[in-house]
C-alpha cells in the first residue's frame, strides 16, 4: 500500500469515528476533572487547632538544648509534612546531619528571626521569629526526662519549628507553575483564598508530600525509588494498575521475584549506609499496613540497616504507631514510641517504596 492509499484510509477512519470524538473527548475531560477535584480533597496541608494559641509553650525557646540532636526527638505537628519530616529524621541519625544543622540554623538576634541555610540548594532563608500559633501547630522536639505522665519529656530546642518553617518559606516561593496553579486552585475552592501561598510559611513544608526535595536541599543527593513487593505486584500478581515483567514472573516465582526486590533494597541500603546517605519508607495508599499498627499515606525515617540481618529500624515522625502483630492492640517490642524494627520480608508487604540516597 503505497503513502497515498494510507492517507485516503485515515481520513475515511476520521471521518467513520467523527460522530464519536465529541462524546469521548467530553467523557475524557469530565474524568481528567473528576481526578483532578478528588485529588485537591485528598492533598490536605494542615489541619487546625482551634486552641492553638492556647498551647503556646515558654519554658524553652532556646534555638538547640545542648549540643546532641536525636532523630529521637522529632514529633510531627499539625501539618501533613511527613516525608519532611522522616528526611530531616534520617539526616540527623549522621554526625555529619547533627553538626551541619547546627551550623545552618542561626537565630539573627532575639528580636530579628533566623537564618537556615540550605547545603543542597545553596540557599540561606530569612524567616522571622515564631509566633504562638506557630509553635502550636509547627512539629516540635521532646526530649525524655525521669518524670512521670506529662512530665516525662521536655522541649528539646525551636531548631525543627524553624527549620519547618524555613523550608516551607523556601517551597512557597519556588512553587512550579503546575504546583501554583493547584494549590491557587485549593485555596480558592476551599479555603476562599485566591492564592497558592500557605496561611502560614510553615504549612508550605506539606507542597513536599509527594516529592524528595527536601533531601536535595539537605543534602545535594535526590533520593532513588525502589518499590516493594507488594506495590509492584500486589497480593495476586496485578500490582497497581500497570504490568511490569517482574508482575508476570510473580505469578509462577513469587519467591524468585521476592528475592529481587529485597537484593536490591539491601544493595542500595548498605550502599547508603557505607556514604553516610539517607533513607525513608513510605506506605504510600498500601491498606495492608493498617492492620499492623502502621498509617497508610505516610513516611517513616530508616534510622539503622543491619545488613546481616536484613532488619530496619524505623521512625514515625508523630512518635507512636508502632509496628503491630496483625489487628493487635499492643506494640510488637512493647513500646509505642514510633521506633520499630521490621525485616525485608515484612518490610515487602507492609510498605510501598524505599527510597535511598544516590
Amino acid at each position: 500500500m503505497n503513502l497515498k492509499a494510507l492517507k485516503a484510509e485515515a481520513i475515511a477512519l476520521v471521518v467513520y469515528y467523527r460522530p464519536y470524538l465529541r462524546p469521548a473527548l467530553t467523557v475524557a475531560a469530565y474524568l481528567l476533572f473528576i481526578g483532578a477535584f478528588v485529588s485537591l480533597l485528598q492533598d490536605i496541608e494542615y489541619y487546625e487547632d482551634e486552641n492553638a494559641d492556647k498551647h503556646f509553650e515558654s519554658e524553652n525557646q532556646a534555638l538547640f538544648y545542648g549540643t546532641k540532636i536525636k532523630p529521637e526527638q522529632i514529633r510531627q505537628g499539625h501539618i501533613f509534612d511527613c516525608r519532611f519530616l522522616a528526611t530531616v529524621a534520617a539526616f540527623t541519625t549522621t554526625d555529619a546531619g547533627q553538626s551541619a544543622l547546627h551550623n545552618f540554623i542561626k537565630e539573627k538576634s532575639t528580636t530579628e528571626g533566623y537564618s537556615v541555610y540550605f547545603p543542597g540548594l545553596g540557599k540561606t532563608v530569612e524567616i522571622g521569629k515564631l509566633t504562638a500559633r506557630e509553635i502550636a501547630l509547627y512539629a516540635r522536639t521532646r526530649t525524655r526526662t525521669t518524670g512521670t505522665g506529662s512530665n516525662a519529656e521536655r522541649n528539646a530546642g525551636l531548631w525543627l519549628p524553624v527549620l519547618e518553617k524555613a523550608y516551607g518559606t523556601y517551597r512557597n516561593q519556588n512553587l512550579d507553575l503546575i504546583s501554583s496553579v493547584r494549590r491557587f486552585c485549593r485555596h480558592t475552592l476551599f479555603e476562599g483564598r485566591p492564592t497558592s501561598q500557605s496561611v502560614l510559611p510553615g504549612f508550605g513544608a506539606a507542597y513536599g508530600a509527594c516529592d524528595d526535595y527536601c533531601a536535595l536541599a539537605l543534602t545535594g543527593r535526590e533520593l532513588k525509588e525502589f518499590p516493594t513487593h507488594s506495590f509492584e505486584c500486589g497480593e495476586y500478581g496485578l500490582g497497581k494498575g500497570y504490568a511490569t515483567w517482574r508482575q508476570l514472573r510473580s505469578w509462577v516465582d513469587t519467591r524468585g521475584v521476592l528475592s529481587e526486590f529485597i537484593n536490591a533494597q539491601d544493595l542500595a541500603l548498605k550502599a547508603s549506609q557505607a556514604t553516610g546517605g539517607i533513607a525513608i519508607a513510605t506506605t504510600e495508599l498500601n491498606g495492608n499496613c493498617a492492620a499492623y499498627g502502621l498509617k497508610p499515606a505516610h513516611a517513616y525515617a530508616v534510622l539503622a540497616y543491619d545488613e546481616k540481618k536484613k532488619i530496619l529500624r524505623l521512625k514515625d515522625p508523630y512518635g507512636r504507631g508502632d509496628l503491630r502483630a496483625a489487628n493487635a492492640s499492643t506494640a510488637r517490642d512493647g513500646i509505642d514510641d514510633g521506633i520499630f524494627e521490621i525485616n525485608l520480608i515484612d518490610f515487602n508487604y507492609l510498605f510501598s517504596h524505599l527510597r535511598v540516597s544516590r
